[in-house]
């Protein structure tokens, strides 16, 4: 890895220990995105310079997190790691859920409280106001990734290569 490779690395594992996960984890995403071909847990190991150990505990849970996909190739026995394909989208409908679990709290908080002041009640119904917006918005995003999937895919050759062994959801 040459050295803005490594900087960018470094810079994903930074990124995804905001979003509570381990820097590891983001240095192994950061890695499998700069990648063309997949990467064992040893590949990993040697390029982000980290035990087999951690690298096999974090692959594990960007699996779970539907972030990277375990894929194996013919003839070898190890496991292989890729970013998943679908990364945008995947991580655009988490946000969505996500958000579509604060937005139903607020408006249980909002209807627990018909007596409110009237600056309580505003404050509720502007925060359920800005996740409608969010999530009108980020529904329409997701819906033209689709469709640019799509118009490309049409387009273009469908990649090839490993045969996929249980990509998480």
């Amino acid at each position: 890895m040459n050295e803005p490779q490594s900087e960018f690395v470094e810079a994903m594992g930074l990124l995804l220990e905001e979003e509570r996960f381990p820097r590891v984890s983001g240095r192994i995403l950061g890695f499998l995105l700069i990648t063309d071909d997949t990467c064992s847990l040893d590949d990993l190991v040697t390029e982000l310079q980290v035990t087999k150990a951690s690298i096999s505990t974090n692959a594990r849970l960007l699996e779970a997190k539907g972030v990277i996909e375990r894929v194996s190739r013919p003839g070898d026995r190890r496991d292989h790691y890729r970013a998943a394909p679908d990364l945008p989208h995947r991580t655009l409908q988490a946000r969505v859920a996500k958000m579509t679990r604060v937005r139903r709290a607020i408006q249980l908080g909002r209807d627990t409280i018909p007596d409110a002041s009237h600056l309580v009640r505003q404050r509720m119904d502007d925060m359920i106001a800005s996740y409608d917006l969010f999530l009108d918005v980020t529904t329409r995003a997701l819906d033209t990734l689709v469709e640019r999937k799509h118009a490309t895919s049409a387009h273009g050759p469908a990649q090839g290569g490993a045969t996929e062994r249980g990509a998480a959801s």
